[in-house]
């Protein structure tokens, strides 16, 4: 993939997941604590997939465009 692809498709990825955490952080004030661990199992699972599925082949192939600290081990 080039560059610019990547550029653009990580940039969606990253704004999903950014979206996710803003829902799990909505549904820990608004459900009841159950509900709340079922919701954070399924959010962390999509947020997983995206991030290792998506953004990390991304990355892996294009170095530059992942944030600071993202590829640091």
């Amino acid at each position: 993939m080039n560059k610019t692809d990547a550029a653009a498709i990580a940039t969606h990825l990253e704004n999903a997941i950014s979206q996710l955490s803003l829902a799990l952080r909505e549904a820990q004030e608004r459900l009841d604590p159950a509900a709340h661990e079922n919701f954070k199992r399924l959010i962390g699972s999509q947020i997983g997939k995206l991030s290792f599925e998506g953004l990390e082949p991304i990355y892996a192939e294009h170095p530059d465009l992942a944030p600071p600290g993202v590829l640091e081990e």
